[in-house]
């Protein structure tokens, strides 16, 4: 864990406070959701067998307004990690979105990594990453660094990117 002091204001920017248009809150669901997916490789070896049986195969086409305007869009960001197969063109995907965020708010872009959108559009939260640009990284200062390891205590159900996910997705 860093710790950093900031010596400048940092505005961030992300899909969390878009109320314009019902239009424009769908775009920003689905965006954070593509933003929070997890996505495939070694590491996510046992996740992702779990989503494959559980979604089967996703295409564009099986992703629904319900899937983003209901209490379904928790699943969403599952659904789109099924959904790619690529993790060249997930990265390509998520970074054109940032850039686009990037043109808004230059020091950087906030959301929620835990696959689940803590903090997004009608949900207020503390509790989400910062990822800072050139801009945003001049306005702190480095103080320190600390090695920090999560040992989940719970021999059972030990915390794990596959137990969140069956606990999510079995909430319907």
């Amino acid at each position: 864990m860093g710790k950093y002091e900031v010596v400048e204001d940092i505005t961030v920017g992300g899909f969390f406070d878009i109320k314009e248009s019902k239009k424009l809150l769908t775009a920003g669901i689905l965006f954070n959701a593509f933003l929070i997916a997890p996505r495939r490789g070694a590491n996510n070896k046992e996740l992702f067998q779990y989503l494959d049986s559980k979604f089967g195969n996703i295409n564009a086409d099986d992703i629904s307004k319900d899937d983003v305007l209901t209490s379904k869009n928790f699943y969403l960001p599952f659904k789109i990690a099924v959904m790619v197969k690529k993790d060249n063109a997930y990265y390509k995907l998520t970074n054109d979105i940032c850039d686009i965020l990037k043109k808004y708010n230059p020091d950087g872009i906030r959301y929620s990594s835990c696959y689940t959108p803590a903090e997004t559009i009608g949900i207020a939260s503390n509790c989400y990453n910062v990822v800072l640009y050139n801009s945003g990284i001049k306005k702190i200062k480095f103080i320190e660094v600390n090695e920090c390891i999560n040992v989940s205590k719970n021999k059972e159900y030990p915390f794990t990117s596959l137990n969140i996910a069956k606990i999510i997705l079995a909430m319907n």
